[in-house]
């Protein structure tokens, strides 16, 4: 599972000069160029309009876009207005730009800085059932870290399988073990573990380490208790105070300066194709399993049904659903789990292999008080 305009539009938007012009023109140039004259030297923009703009820069205003850009609002509203080619090329080369990266991560340092941060759930709100006492427990962004990005990418030389929708995106940065495809994978997942700490429920399936005799995560499991999603359905949202949040406290950001175009199309294409959180948010509350990954030196156990089963149990305490999202492979798992599609999308991008995703519910089965 993994928390991110059709496919066919996006296929035909990648083809303009550089890997990142539609993504930072199309609407922000749509919403500005028909303004009425005297063109105003800062347009009021529609909420709307404004996070579309901001949202190419990992933030939800104009005023935090610029900060991160490094320059002035007004000055960003009119890159993102032209249709000069080296204007395109200037804010497409900015919003890659390794050193635009690291402000997002000053911005969420400074904002979380301020922030009362209290946790959503308590230990006896949900505990670990009898059944999962001896394997399970309560678990934190730093036990499940080294877990969740194994279990995803596939590095370490341990065996079994990764997600295939990881592999899809990062096969063009080089094999698992590349030092740059780990990175990019922790960059994605220690945010969402971050949030879910507070926010959500960590379980961890604990067990010892074949080559070091330690006990170690061995699978985790991250959800969240119906409610417990931001209010458009997503774990964070950008621009919120979880986001910021979930960044500073992971201390990591994605950079795209020095990865493959391959990888910025097809990471572009993900986040911008399914609309995940619009589903969550329509489907209403449900227990939703964010991320589960098992490390690949300890698959075939059965600590994914196990965590999966606790979730449920959690589910039936409350009279829920549970939902998550998954990648084709993955669906005949889930499927003898009790789960069953609601959804079906499908991504691509010229000359790629075409990523299927799935949404998938298991429905609560007991009589509703």
């Amino acid at each position: 599972m993994l928390s991110v305009s059709t496919a066919t539009k996006f296929t035909t938007q990648i083809q303009i000069q550089t890997k990142l012009e539609s993504m930072a023109h199309n609407k922000s140039h749509k919403c500005i160029k028909e303004r009425t004259n005297p063109f105003p030297s800062r347009p009021i923009l529609l909420p709307a309009d404004e996070r579309d703009i901001a949202k190419n820069f990992s933030v939800a205003t104009i005023d935090d876009a610029a900060y991160v850009a490094n320059m002035s609002p007004d000055e960003l509203l009119a890159l993102s207005a032209s249709t000069k080619v080296e204007s395109m090329r200037r804010l497409s080369g900015i919003a890659l730009a390794n050193e635009t990266s690291q402000r997002m991560l000053k911005l969420a340092r400074r904002r979380s800085s301020t922030l009362s941060i209290e946790s959503t759930y308590s230990a006896i709100d949900y505990p670990i059932p009898a059944f999962a006492q001896d394997n399970v427990v309560k678990g934190t962004m730093k036990t499940s870290d080294e877990c969740v990005i194994q279990a995803f990418n596939g590095h370490g030389g341990y065996g079994g399988k990764n997600e295939f929708a990881v592999e899809w995106m990062m096969d063009c940065i080089g094999a698992p073990d590349e030092p740059q495809r780990i990175e990019a994978t922790a960059a994605i997942f220690r945010p969402i573990l971050a949030v879910s700490e507070t926010y959500g429920i960590i379980l961890n399936v604990m067990d010892t380490d074949p080559f070091t005799g330690n006990l170690v995560t061995a699978a985790c499991c991250a959800c969240y208790p119906p409610g417990d999603l931001e209010d458009d359905g997503a774990p964070m949202k950008t621009g919120s105070d979880r986001y910021f949040y979930g960044h500073a406290t992971a201390d990591i950001t994605l950079s795209l300066e020095d990865k493959p175009d391959e990888f910025v199309q097809k990471l572009i294409a993900f986040k911008q194709d399914l609309e995940w959180d619009k589903k969550r948010k329509d489907y209403g509350d449900m227990w939703y399993v964010a991320v589960l990954g098992t490390h690949g030196a300890f698959q075939k156990r059965g600590y994914g049904r196990l965590l999966l089963d606790v979730v449920s149990s959690f589910a039936n305490e409350t009279q829920h659903d549970c939902y998550l999202e998954c990648s084709e492979p993955n669906v005949p798992f889930y499927q003898k789990n009790g789960y069953e599609v609601v959804w079906k999308n499908e991504i691509s991008i010229e000359g790629s292999s075409v990523l299927a995703t799935y949404g998938m519910a298991k429905k609560y089965s007991g009589s509703k008080n």
